[in-house]
C-alpha cells in the first residue's frame, strides 16, 4: 500500500469538513493535502511557531504519527524530516511508552471532543525533543519531569555540562560510547584519550543500526 492510499484510507477518520477541502485538493496528492492539514492545525494551536524552525518540524512529526502512525519509514516520506530526526524522536517517544510500535499516545490531547488541547500536546512535543521525560506512575497516570543534565567526560580530564538534551550511542568508528546532541545531532562528549576527543567533539553524527552512530550527515 502507497502512502497516497493509506492517507485515503485514514480520511473516513477525519471531520466532513477536511473531506470536503480534500475533495477540492485539485493537483495535490493527497499526501501533500494532508500533510497541509497537520501544519494548518499545528498553526492554530500555536500562530506564534516559526514554521522554519525545529520546534514546529517536532509538532509535524509528532501530529503525523496520529496519521500514518509512529512507523519511522512512512513519517519520513510523509514529512519530508530526516531519517535520523525522526529516529531520535521515535527512540524517546517508544523509551517512555508514548509510542508503541503501532500506537500513539494521543489521550491526554484532547477534552471530550476532537479539539487538541495546546499544553499536552506541545509536552508531549517536549519529551520528543529530550527536553522533558515522561514515565506512567502505578496509576497508570503519566508524570513528566525535566530531563537531566548530567556532567559529561572529555578524554581523561575534562567535563563540561552540556547546553542540550543528549542521548548515549557507540560511534561505529571507535566503538567507544559517545553523547550525541539529541537536537543538532553532533557529538558532545566522548570516552577515550583526549586527544581523540578533540577530533571528534562537535562532528557529525547518522543513526548506522540499533543504537550505534557513525561520523557524517
Amino acid at each position: 500500500m502507497n502512502l497516497d492510499t493509506l492517507l485515503e484510507a485514514e480520511l473516513v477518520n477525519f471531520t466532513e469538513a477536511v473531506k470536503e477541502r480534500h475533495a477540492r485538493k485539485g493537483n495535490q496528492s493527497t499526501a501533500e493535502f494532508m500533510l497541509g492539514e497537520v501544519k494548518s492545525r499545528i498553526r492554530e494551536l500555536d500562530p506564534d511557531l516559526d514554521p522554519e524552525g525545529p520546534d514546529f518540524r517536532t509538532a509535524v512529526i509528532l501530529m503525523a504519527a496520529t496519521v500514518v502512525g509512529p512507523r519511522v519509514h512512512l513519517l519520513v516520506q510523509f514529512t519530508g524530516c530526516s531519517m535520523i530526526v525522526v529516529a531520535g524522536i521515535a527512540g524517546r517517544m517508544r523509551a517512555c511508552g508514548l509510542w508503541s510500535d503501532v500506537e500513539v499516545s494521543t489521550e491526554e490531547w484532547f477534552d471530550g471532543g476532537t479539539l487538541i488541547k495546546a499544553i499536552p500536546f506541545f509536552t508531549h512535543c517536549l519529551v520528543a525533543d529530550g527536553l522533558l521525560q515522561a514515565a506512567r506512575n502505578e496509576n497508570g497516570e503519566m508524570l513528566y519531569r525535566k530531563a537531566p543534565r548530567a556532567k559529561l567526560k572529555v578524554g581523561d580530564e575534562a567535563l563540561f555540562e552540556p547546553e542540550f538534551p543528549f542521548f548515549e550511542a557507540t560511534l561505529e568508528e571507535t566503538q567507544r560510547r559517545v553523547w550525541v546532541c539529541s537536537v543538532r545531532y553532533i557529538i558532545i562528549g566522548i570516552q577515550g584519550d583526549t586527544f581523540t576527543a578533540e577530533c571528534l567533539i562537535g562532528q557529525p553524527v547518522v543513526w548506522a543500526y540499533e543504537n550505534v552512530v557513525r561520523l557524517g550527515r
